[in-house]
């Protein structure tokens, strides 16, 4: 009885362990994201390997992947770069009308500017 619970125990652990090791793998590898080959990685494989999307290369379905940008916001943000120019850094999201502070704050970890 007490082989079997041991057993339990171990199985367990271990599927615990692995189950954790998965889950950050990027945070315990150090230079994973740079080995990843970007260029032919989707933009929601991006944002699972947690890595940052270019600004620049998104386009309209791009941006309705991030939770409080829908069709219309998205549009707003393809027209506005249309007559503004590219968006350059995070601050000019705030320009775009539609999104106001909270949506900046969590697209800012997911967002690059290059």
């Amino acid at each position: 009885m007490k082989t079997r619970t041991t057993r339990s125990v171990w199985i367990l652990w271990g599927v615990g362990m692995l189950l954790w090791i998965f889950s950050n793998i990027a945070a315990i590898t150090p230079g994973i994201s740079n080995s990843i080959p970007t260029s032919v990685l989707s933009p929601e494989e991006h944002l699972l390997w947690g890595m940052k999307l270019p600004v620049r290369q998104l386009g309209m379905k791009e941006w309705e992947m991030f939770p409080g940008i829908g069709p219309a916001t998205a549009e707003k943000i393809m027209t506005w770069q249309k007559t503004n120019g590219p968006i350059e850094n995070i601050q000019e999201l705030d320009k775009i009308p539609g999104i106001g502070p909270k949506t900046i704050q969590n697209l800012s970890p997911h967002l690059s500017f290059f």
